[in-house]
C-alpha cells in the first residue's frame, strides 16, 4: 500500500469502537447501525427523511432539502444526544455495512482525493467553428494525463477506449462473421484476487470455460453501495426532469452536463464528482470484484456453467450500433482497476497479441472539422473568468490520423488493398 494512502481501518474495530473520528469522518451510533458523518459535521435531523423523499444534495447545485426537525426527544437516546447546535453541512448516509478501508483492494481511475497538480482542468483555449460561432465548440484544459488525477482520469479512459474500439474494429475486419458482445462475470462467492495480473489470470481460465473465443477485459474490485443508488437514481430523475436546476459543478471548474452523466458513465461521474456529498469516492464503493469483456464466441449454458464452477456470468446484449463499443470501452475504464507499468486492459484470445498482428500502412495529418457545417475549426484564446473569446491562436486544428491493416497472425502480411484498413485518430483534439 502507498505511503499517501492512510491505513484503513477494519470493520471488526469500527464495530466494537464506533466512536471512530479519521479523516473520512465520524462515526456515531444511531437506530442499530452507525451513521457516518462527513468531515465531523453532525447533521440536526436523524430520524425522519427529507421532503418527498428526495435526499438533501447540497453539493449537486439544488439548494438543500431540510426535513422538519425531529420530535422532542427523538433520536436523542440513541444519536448520543444530539443538540440543536448541530450544523448539516453535508448530507449524512446510514450505512449498514461500514467501508472497511480506502483502496485497500487495489486503486481505479481517479480515486485520488486530489488533483496531481494545481493546473489540472484549467482552461487553455476554446476551439470554434471557423465559419460560424453558433455552431459546436469545445473547451480545451490542462490535463496531467495521470490515471488517479480525480480532474484528469476521462482522458486517460478516453485513450483506452479509442485503443480499444481500434482493434475491436480490426478484429472485427478479419473476422467478419463474429459479432461482438458485452459480457459480464464473476468468480466463486468469497474469491479475493491479490493483484492485477492475478485477476487477468483468472478471468482468462473463466472466459476459456466458458467457451469465449475473444475477448477484451477490464478488472472491477468495486461496485457502487446497494444502499445509496436509490439517493443516486432519485438524483437522476430530479436532474432529467429539472436540467437547468440540477447540475452538478466540477470539482475544479465546469460543469456536467445531464447527457453526459446519464447516457455515459451513470453512477460512476455522480461518485467521481460525489453528488451526493459524503466525503468522497471512497465512500461510494464497496468490494464486489467482477470482470467486464467485449467478448465473441458461443458460450456454454449459464445455469450449467454455475453449477459445474461456482462462477457466473451475464450476457448484456450485442455491440452493434455505431461507436457502442467505443461508448462501452469508455464507460468500463472510468472505474477498472488500475496499477503501475501494466495494462488497465487485457486482449485473449483471437484478438490478443499473440494471434492478430496489424500494421500501420498510412499516417497523415488532416484538419479538424465541424460536425454541423463542415468547416475547419480555429482555437481562440479563452477568459475562464469572464467567459469571452479572445484572440486566434490557430487557424487551424489538426489531428494525426493514422490507418491500420490486420490480419492472423502465422498468415501471409496482406498487400494494400487486399484488407479492409481500418483509422485511427491519434493526437486529437480534446472534447
Amino acid at each position: 500500500m502507498s505511503d499517501d494512502c492512510p491505513v484503513p481501518t477494519g470493520q471488526k474495530e469500527r464495530a466494537t469502537n464506533p466512536s471512530i473520528e479519521s479523516v473520512y469522518g465520524t462515526y456515531i451510533p444511531w437506530g442499530g447501525s452507525l451513521l457516518f458523518c462527513p468531515h465531523g459535521h453532525v447533521p440536526e435531523f436523524v430520524t425522519q427523511r427529507p421532503v418527498h423523499g428526495d435526499p438533501p444534495l447540497g453539493v449537486w447545485g439544488s439548494p438543500s432539502l431540510a426535513p422538519p426537525p425531529p420530535q422532542s426527544g427523538a433520536g436523542l437516546a440513541q444519536g448520543g444526544g444530539l443538540g440543536p447546535q448541530a450544523e448539516s453541512v453535508y448530507p449524512a448516509i446510514v450505512q449498514p455495512i461500514l467501508p472497511t478501508s480506502r483502496w485497500e483492494y487495489g486503486r481505479v481511475l481517479g480515486c485520488a482525493e486530489n488533483p496531481t497538480g494545481p493546473d489540472c482542468g484549467r482552461v487553455l483555449s476554446k476551439v470554434v467553428c471557423s465559419r460560424s460561432r453558433d455552431h459546436a465548440s469545445y473547451l480545451k484544459h490542462q490535463r496531467c494525463n495521470e490515471p488517479t488525477c480525480p480532474t484528469c482520469y476521462p482522458k486517460y479512459a478516453k485513450r483506452i477506449s479509442d485503443a480499444v474500439s481500434t482493434r475491436v474494429a480490426g478484429w472485427q475486419s478479419v473476422y467478419p462473421g463474429d459479432t461482438p458482445y458485452h459480457l459480464v462475470f464473476w468468480g466463486r462467492k468469497g474469491q479475493t484476487y491479490k493483484d492485477l495480473t492475478d485477476a487477468h489470470h483468472q478471468a482468462a481460465r473463466m472466459l476459456r470455460d466458458m467457451g469465449a473465443t475473444s475477448a477484451v477485459v477490464w478488472y472491477h474490485p468495486y461496485r457502487i453501495r446497494a444502499e445509496l443508488k436509490p439517493a443516486l437514481r432519485r438524483l437522476m430523475r430530479r436532474w432529467k426532469s429539472e436540467p437547468e436546476q440540477c447540475r452538478l459543478a466540477r470539482k475544479n471548474g465546469g460543469v456536467v452536463q445531464y447527457s453526459e452523466m446519464y447516457m455515459d458513465v451513470g453512477f460512476w461521474l455522480l461518485a467521481h464528482e460525489d453528488a451526493l456529498g459524503i466525503g468522497g469516492l471512497h465512500n461510494y464503493v464497496e468490494y464486489g470484484p467482477h470482470f467486464h469483456a467485449v467478448a465473441a464466441g458461443y458460450l456454454t449454458k449459464s445455469s450449467q456453467y454455475s453449477a459445474l464452477t461456482g462462477r457466473g456470468y451475464k450476457k448484456k446484449g450485442y455491440l452493434i450500433k455505431d461507436g457502442s463499443v467505443e461508448r462501452l470501452s469508455y464507460y468500463l475504464s472510468t472505474h477498472a482497476c488500475y496499477e503501475w507499468t501494466k495494462s488497465t486492459v487485457r486482449y485473449l484470445g483471437t484478438i490478443s497479441y499473440a494471434k492478430l498482428a496489424r500494421k500501420t500502412v498510412e499516417t497523415s495529418i488532416e484538419d479538424v472539422c465541424c460536425p454541423d457545417c463542415g468547416a475547419p475549426l480555429a482555437e481562440y484564446d479563452y477568459d475562464e473568468t469572464t467567459g469571452e473569446t479572445l484572440g486566434l491562436l490557430h487557424e487551424r486544428v489538426t489531428c494525426k490520423i493514422e490507418r491500420h491493416v490486420y490480419w492472423r497472425r502465422g498468415d501471409p502480411e496482406p498487400r494494400w488493398g487486399q484488407q479492409n484498413i481500418v483509422e485511427f485518430m491519434s493526437d486529437a483534439v480534446e472534447k
